[in-house]
């Protein structure tokens, strides 16, 4: 829980950190949603990274290099945000957020080593697992807004960076996993992808996990646009922690039923 919720909340709050970051340099709202954009794209490569971490002799050291990477890159592109061209950000953004996944179901992948065989065992940390995401969405903007309204967004967005590399260290101490016998036992990407496209009811599942994402990745520049109305552009991390908040509690609602 601690590692996953460091690393997710670097994850989780790091659009809003650098969306306010863009809107106080002076950049155009659209350009700040590019940026915002840059990080969250790159998960949609998230399938054909899987399979490297799942053929991987010692997954945790791929994860913990992954966290390294995502926040130093996260950490370089808002200190060049305000004094070069919003490209060059983007850029950093853009591959930092190659390592999004790894930081998200990466660490959810480890569940069987930490959890055991049993059936209930493996329930109950799923249960957490879950658990760890609303945390993160909680803790990532809100620790975004604390620290912009008191130093600004660039603090906010270093202090996140920082909390990827300290999970990193927190992932190596998760109990190894043994690697798999037959490396030809994963299923390629596009095999994986053919598989869902067979599926109705994973071509429905993946559909709706879609429709929903799309409203709630927009919601951290529409929070940056509306906050300085509404007092301050602190207030854009307050609202989205507020979101984080909710979803928690409705995990907490559903957690008897798993």
């Amino acid at each position: 829980m601690f590692a996953a919720t460091l690393v997710r909340s670097a994850d989780g709050g790091a659009v809003v950190a650098i969306v306010l970051l863009a809107s106080a340099s002076g950049q155009p709202g659209w350009v700040s949603g590019l940026l915002g954009a840059s990080i969250t794209a790159p998960h949609l490569l998230g399938p054909f990274i899987a399979r490297r971490l799942d053929t991987a002799k010692d997954g945790r050291k791929i994860i913990a290099v992954s966290a390294v990477i995502h926040g130093t890159l996260l950490g370089t592109a808002a200190l060049l945000l305000p004094v070069t061209w919003a490209v060059i950000p983007a850029l950093l953004l853009t591959l930092s957020g190659l390592f999004g996944p790894m930081l998200t179901g990466g660490i959810s992948s480890r569940l069987p080593s930490i959890a055991g065989p049993s059936q209930q065992s493996q329930r109950r940390a799923q249960s957490w697992d879950v658990a760890s995401y609303g945390i993160s969405g909680t803790m990532g903007p809100a620790v975004v807004a604390a620290v912009a309204a008191a130093t600004g967004p660039l603090a906010a967005t270093l202090i996140l960076a920082g909390a990827a590399i300290l999970g990193a260290g927190a992932v190596l101490a998760l109990p190894r996993q043994a690697p798999l016998d037959d490396l030809n036992a994963v299923p390629s990407p596009a095999r994986t992808l053919m598989t869902i496209w067979r599926s109705g009811p994973l071509r429905r599942t993946l559909g709706l996990t879609i429709i929903v994402a799309f409203s709630v990745a927009v919601l951290p520049i529409y929070a940056v646009a509306i906050a300085p109305g509404l007092g301050g552009a602190a207030i854009a991390g307050t609202l989205v922690a507020s979101y984080g908040i909710g979803a928690f509690t409705a995990d907490e609602r559903a957690r008897p039923a798993r």
